[in-house]
């Protein structure tokens, strides 16, 4: 199968089973291009020193395809493997956040340069849950409301994970606090 069909040349493009042609400026495009963007950021984890944030790369992307066949599929799956990998989520938070210095100041993002991925793939996260949202609403389609929540709780995970990579290769954390 080669990989150009020239299908997308006038700006149209379709997507799952139904062939049905998109225009490519359609809200679903969006969110699809910033899971793409999103899963591919996670992929500079890869070459990660720290096996924890490899691995939980790796899972995330995982999850995150799971997430794409559920967008372009436009069936109802089952809520609850969404909400059993939001607590994943939160376990992975609960054990890294303890070996973490409570914050007092914003920080800014940076550090080590796992820790810089992980701040730029949170950011592309919040992007993405954006768009997701704004598509849930748009679309009516309360199939997706455990995977939104998922996608929040991932940011916060990215946050963290960021924070405990500097801690792990003590690089220090810079505060920022507001000059009046």
């Amino acid at each position: 199968m080669p990989i150009y069909t020239k299908k997308g040349d006038k700006g149209n493009s379709s997507i799952g089973k139904t062939g049905k042609d998109l225009s490519k400026n359609s809200l679903i495009f969006d969110v699809l291009g910033n899971l793409d963007e999103l899963t591919s950021s996670l992929g500079f984890l890869h070459n990660s020193k720290t096996f924890e944030i490899k691995k939980l790369s790796i899972l995330i992307q995982k999850d995150l395809f799971y997430l794409g066949t559920l967008l372009i599929e436009n069936k109802q799956k089952n809520q609850e493997n969404w909400d059993l990998k939001t607590k994943v989520l939160e376990n992975y938070i609960d054990k890294l956040d303890k070996h973490l210095p409570k914050l007092s100041h914003f920080i800014l993002p940076g550090g080590s340069l796992d820790s810089a991925y992980l701040h730029f793939c949170r950011v592309v996260c919040r992007r993405m849950e954006r768009s997701f949202i704004h598509y849930k609403l748009v679309s009516k389609r309360k199939d997706l409301d455990s995977a939104g929540t998922y996608l929040n709780r991932l940011s916060d995970l990215l946050f963290i994970a960021a924070r405990y990579v500097n801690k792990k290769k003590r690089v220090k954390e810079i505060t920022w606090t507001s000059s009046k």
